[in-house]
């Protein structure tokens, strides 16, 4: 027996002993105490992330989203302002409006009668009529209009 003090002793058992400072051999812990303590400590840091990102999510989530502000009155005036079309709007207009028909006769076909299926096509008509003003009232001049190009299919 090796009687220098905390020298590691082999057991019989595979647990990792040690001398004390009066040469008494004590059995060290377990392998599977060892194995509940990196996972009592792996839990520990799992949850201390899990801890993080929730505070984080809680503060992006009471977060204003960026465009949720007041229109002010030169916004009313635009927003209640004939638009003129520009450059390529109205064939986009047009685009919108055929993708937005073949959708409601998709779930026309698809969806039996209901107040669901009517209230489907009401939103997919209300996400047209937006997506049209988006063009409308956010494009002022060419150089503004429809920087996306790739997407329009030739008529």
């Amino acid at each position: 027996m090796n009687n220098e003090p905390n020298a590691a002793v082999e057991t019989n058992d595979d647990q990792p002993a040690t001398v004390n400072d009066m040469g008494e051999t004590t059995p060290g812990p377990s392998l599977t105490d060892i194995r509940l303590g990196e996972l009592e400590d792996r839990t520990k840091q799992l949850a201390d992330a899990i801890f993080s990102m929730g505070r984080a999510l809680t503060r992006i989530e009471d977060a204003p989203p960026p465009a949720a502000r007041s229109p002010g009155r030169g916004d009313l005036v635009n927003l209640f302002s004939y638009h003129a079309t520009i450059g390529s709007q109205p064939t986009r207009y047009k685009q919108l409006r055929g993708s937005g028909l073949e959708l409601a006769e998709s779930i026309l076909d698809r969806c039996p009668p209901s107040a669901e299926r009517t209230i489907a096509i009401r939103k997919l008509q209300e996400a047209i009529m937006f997506a049209n003003a988006a063009i409308a009232i956010n494009e002022t001049d060419e150089h503004t209009a429809h920087r996306a190009t790739p997407y329009a299919t030739p008529e």
